[in-house]
């Protein structure tokens, strides 16, 4: 199909290049107009064409499938092993040193300090007080008196009041009824009370809420203001002269002698027993714990998408060039013709 394509193809060129050639050798002897000398009626035109053809198109088409495969993995196993192991274990030795120690030894000495000393003195001074005077004066004040009154206020009530109703209400009573002989030799003198439901209309009384208002009488307070005079006590202080006796402290130096006792460190050279410690090897067996992988080989289903190659036949629309007989026009060939 292919090759039969390409052939076509290759003839519709030279089939093109041979009809280019042509009207261009026309057009130049005719003097470029497209008509020949011996004026020719027609001219040579090419058109572009289309043709339905029928061609196979390959898809790739993906296709999941299910695929057991065989894997080997590594699964880790914990053994325990027993290994030799060199240890250093500490030995705590007492060893006799001579070592050089600072004993403390206490001694006295005499030593001078000068301190303060109080010297109290009594001296005459004059200073200025105040005097407290009391004395009563005549003072007004404002103060609220209460007043009661009488007012009439109105407020709103509600009343119940009793209003006649009629209701219809079921009651049971019982009523003497003649009884079916039992001892057959009566004669019907014998009766029993049977239920009977009657309907009977009751008067009621329902109570209907009312509003009313009302006036009552309340007392109110009200607050007068009223000027008052009283007597109060008025204290002030008066400033006065008065020669009082004071303690005066003076300080004067004083040389004191004292005794202290001063600590002396003074070396002395003692034998002492001191720990000494130094690491002795030692051999052990302990188990270790040791992790090892173990090859082992399982199989699992996976999914596997591959793609396969599908063929299918469409219809496609092919352009072609095709070379027309057209005439030529009346205006264009009238010269060629003289």
């Amino acid at each position: 199909m292919v090759k039969r394509t390409l052939t076509g193809l290759a003839s519709l060129t030279l089939l093109v290049g041979a009809g280019t050639s042509a009207v261009w050798a026309k057009g130049l002897r005719g003097g470029g107009s497209g008509c020949d000398t011996g004026c020719a009626p027609y001219t040579y035109q090419y058109k572009t064409a289309f043709r339905e053809e029928e061609r196979t198109v390959y898809r790739m088409v993906p296709e999941t499938r299910e695929q057991t495969i065989t894997e080997r993995i590594l699964v880790p196993r914990t053994y325990t092993e027993k290994r030799q192991v060199t240890c250093y274990r500490p030995e705590t030795s007492y060893v006799t040193r001579t070592c050089t120690v600072m004993q403390c030894e206490w001694r006295e000495e005499q030593r001078t300090c000068t301190v303060m000393v109080a010297v109290p003195k009594w001296v005459e001074q004059t200073v200025t007080v105040c005097v407290p005077q009391m004395s009563q004066e005549r003072r007004r004040y404002t103060v609220q008196v209460p007043k009661y009154s009488q007012e009439a206020r109105e407020y709103t009530v509600t009343v119940f009041k009793q209003v006649p109703a009629v209701v219809t209400q079921q009651v049971t009573c019982y009523q003497p009824v003649a009884a079916a002989p039992a001892c057959g030799g009566c004669g019907g003198c014998c009766t029993t009370l049977a239920p009977v439901t009657k309907t009977i209309k009751v008067n009621v009384m329902r109570c209907v809420p009312t509003t009313e208002k009302r006036t009552c009488n309340v007392t109110v307070c009200h607050y007068v203001p009223e000027e008052r005079e009283c007597v109060v006590n008025v204290c002030r202080y008066v400033p006065q002269e008065r020669t009082v006796r004071v303690c005066q402290t003076s300080y004067k130096p004083q040389t004191q002698s004292y005794t202290v006792r001063v600590p002396v460190a003074r070396p002395v050279q003692v034998q002492q027993r001191v720990p000494v410690c130094r690491m002795v090897p030692e051999t052990r067996t302990i188990a270790v714990p040791v992790v090892r992988c173990e090859e082992q080989t399982r199989q699992r289903t996976i999914q596997v998408t591959t793609c396969k190659c599908v063929a299918s036949k469409v219809r496609v629309q092919v352009p072609y060039t095709v070379c027309v007989k057209v005439p030529c026009p009346a205006p264009a060939c009238a010269p060629c013709c003289n």
